[in-house]
């Protein structure tokens, strides 16, 4: 009690000393219920924390949920508090912060204690127990069988079985690893404490069996799939290898334009991912072109990505955002390479110009004629700009709203010759 008196000198001299035979927190000085019911709440959440004994609970968030209501029924357990619950209420509020970080310091207190202990187990390995996490990691990755409630299931009975001898590093029949699992789940505590037992975090998958599954692909693309930010991070920090490339040369890079995440996007290129690489997609500039990805390309650009290259259709980024549509993209790379605006794919021969008129995209058609684009070039088929234009128009001339746009960008183009040519 010398502590508690010690908390406030002035409010404890206002405070009567016959006050400290009652039970009731409304009679006690401000000061002194505050650091009554902070000491309260730190001991319920240690004591709820310490309550758990498996690694997968105490490292999902999941675990929190109910803990507010526990907390809640110091009201009704402890003499100090009344029914009422209205102070207690001002001190959660109060300490809101304070409950936050508590929470956190003994979460990672318990996982690490659980984790020490398991560390200890894994210096034996079972083979029976390796059978059964094969059936279990297929199961869990493949989860589209399952609620929630029986994913997590699956994962707390892999990191059980890891627990209890079975190899850290063991695959599914399809190829799958414990890490691409929790890495592919978003559980940072565990993808953390596999890593530290010696988890391979460049580990690969079987392309060939794997179901849904295109090309080998690691823990790295799994996270990036999922836009797991913190466990990509960490990967990267642990060693994985941010050049992998998988049996369709995708590399982690053009899996995350693919997510259309931007800060991923930064963070690959921070930690030197190779801007350039092709894909059977393409390369990561060709990708955000083609998706209309406006902030990622434009980064891409700034960062020297080339765009030039063409993917396996002859295609490079200037036309795929013509193509696609995406007059942005098009208006900054006519900025950038002005050269490269009468380019012709080798495969087809057909423009920027003529694949942004095969669609129908007038804005794009509009802006390339004010870039005094060059008409007179023909595809591998012999046809202008113009004769596309006018073939499109003819196969949607019974289609009245979708043919207006072709009956635009032959008026365009005739209108553009007409001034050209006097």
């Amino acid at each position: 009690m010398l502590l508690i008196f010690n908390y406030n000198l002035n409010s404890m001299s206002l405070f009567r000393q016959n006050h400290l035979s009652e039970k009731l927190i409304t009679d006690l000085p401000n000061e002194m219920a505050l650091l009554i019911l902070k000491q309260v709440i730190d001991q319920t959440i240690k004591d709820y924390f310490n309550s758990f004994d498996n690694l997968f609970d105490v490292s999902i968030k999941t675990c929190e949920k109910n803990l507010k209501e526990i907390i809640e029924d110091i009201c009704h357990e402890c003499i100090y508090v009344p029914k009422t619950c209205q102070i207690f209420r001002a001190i959660c509020k109060v300490y809101s912060n304070q409950i936050k970080i508590s929470i956190e310091n003994f979460r990672k207190e318990r996982f690490d204690y659980l984790k020490n202990n398991i560390q200890v187990k894994l210096e034996k390995n079972n083979d029976k127990v390796d059978i059964e996490v094969r059936k279990i990691l297929d199961q869990a990755f493949n989860n589209s069988r399952f609620n929630e409630v029986q994913l997590e299931v699956l994962l707390r009975k892999v990191l059980y079985l890891i627990a209890n001898e079975a190899n850290i590093n063991i695959r599914s029949d399809y190829g799958y690893t414990a890490l691409m699992i929790f890495s592919k789940f978003g559980y940072r505590d565990i993808v953390e404490f596999l890593i530290d037992v010696g988890a391979d975090v460049n580990a690969i998958t079987n392309s060939i069996r794997a179901p849904g599954v295109i090309g080998s692909n690691n823990s790295l693309i799994y996270a990036i799939k999922e836009r797991h930010y913190d466990i990509i991070k960490l990967l990267i920090d642990q060693g994985a290898d941010i050049n992998a490339k998988n049996d369709w040369n995708i590399t982690p890079l053009i899996e995350a334009v693919e997510s259309g995440n931007k800060d991923i996007v930064t963070l690959l290129l921070d930690n030197d991912a190779d801007i350039d690489i092709n894909s059977k997609r393409g390369t990561a500039l060709m990708i955000s072109a083609m998706k209309g990805y406006y902030d990622i390309f434009k980064l891409l650009i700034e960062r020297n990505a080339n765009s030039d290259y063409r993917n396996n259709m002859g295609d490079n980024a200037m036309s795929l955002a013509a193509y696609y549509g995406h007059l942005p993209i098009v208006n900054l790379l006519i900025d950038k390479a002005v050269d490269n605006i009468n380019d012709q794919n080798p495969l087809t021969g057909c423009t920027a110009l003529m694949e942004a008129i095969k669609v129908g995209h007038v804005e794009i058609v509009q802006l390339f004629l004010s870039k005094n684009i060059e008409l007179n070039l023909r595809n591998n088929n012999g046809q202008t700009a113009l004769d596309i234009a006018i073939r499109t128009l003819n196969d949607f001339k019974f289609l009245k709203n979708n043919s207006l746009q072709y009956k635009t960008i032959v008026k365009l183009i005739k209108e553009y010759e007409r001034k050209n040519i006097s």
